[in-house]
């Protein structure tokens, strides 16, 4: 009879293996719809519940915006934060300005890019041929319309299926504990992370923090034009820079800047030492010194 210590090897692989999924960062799901479509939002969400409980998927949607928050702002950041873009598509979608022309184009773009993975979801009977989007593959199976199905639950189903085999194709960044000063920034004489290594999840800064942080940024000097932002990302890790989506909007470029940096180990304290080096004891940047001892409760100036 074994020893009741003894653990099967297989089994020790299995739960290592599943402790290593449950230890990874969720993919970020980004949810376009319109509100008139509000009750197909709601069965999805019932749908997903089981990939949330798994840790495979932390969705958003614009019903999380808090009382007092900028709508469009969150909207923006989340949006191109997302690892997988669903577009529910009905009529009311099409007909929607903002869905239609701001978040199905900006995620076509990331989509484009191979930043993000965009999955049309038909909910109803509609004209949506030539859409920017129609050449992606659409859910349920045959892009047969949700309201279309005999059993709404069997074409969520489907849905949920396809979104599973794509989720589990895409890589997860493992989480790892840093060691640095209050300010965020390594302490004097300590070498940086190894930057090939992506690590830290873009969710360790709330939206707020991070729009705040951004808005900092925008202050200084060095990240007001498109050539000065150059000259940063010039200075950044070639596994940094290389990866950096450019935007002609400023704030945009810089966000893009702090979520790739966020992506790396120690990548945002890099990202600050070299904003510092051009900024020297400027008062743009004392005020984003101000606003990381704020925003980060761990953080301090130097």
């Amino acid at each position: 009879m074994p020893n009741a210590d003894q653990q099967d090897p297989e089994s020790t692989a299995k739960l290592t293996e599943a402790n290593l999924q449950l230890s990874l960062s969720p993919i970020k799901l980004f949810i376009s719809y319109a509100h008139r479509d509000e009750d197909f939002r709601l069965e999805l969400n019932d749908h997903l519940s089981n990939l949330q409980r798994q840790g495979l998927i932390s969705g958003w949607h614009d019903r999380q915006i808090a009382p007092g928050q900028e709508w469009a702002d969150q909207i923006d950041l989340a949006l191109n934060e997302a690892q997988v873009i669903l577009l529910l598509i009905s009529a009311r979608f099409m007909a929607s300005d903002y869905c239609y022309a701001k978040e199905m184009m900006r995620a076509i773009e990331r989509h484009s890019a191979r930043e993000a993975v965009v999955i049309p979801i038909i909910l109803s009977a509609c004209d949506w041929q030539g859409a920017p989007f129609s050449k992606l593959q659409a859910l349920p199976k045959d892009a047969k319309p949700i309201k279309n199905w005999n059993d709404r639950d069997e074409a969520w189903l489907d849905v949920v299926r396809g979104l599973r085999r794509v989720i589990e194709r895409l890589p997860r960044p493992a989480p790892t504990v840093e060691t640095t000063s209050v300010s965020g920034v390594p302490p004097a004489g300590a070498s940086h992370p190894n930057t090939q290594e992506t690590a830290r999840p873009i969710g360790e800064i709330d939206f707020i923090s991070k729009q705040r942080i951004v808005g900092a940024l925008l202050g200084c000097d060095c990240l007001k034009t498109p050539q000065s932002r150059d000259q940063v990302i010039a200075a950044l890790p070639g596994a940094i820079g290389n990866r950096i989506n450019r935007h002609p909007s400023s704030k945009q470029d810089v966000l893009s800047m702090v979520n790739t940096c966020l992506q790396f180990s120690a990548g945002l304290e890099k990202l600050l030492d070299i904003v510092e080096s051009f900024e020297g004891n400027s008062l743009p940047w004392k005020k984003v010194q101000t606003v990381l001892r704020e925003t980060l409760p761990d953080s301090s100036s130097n």
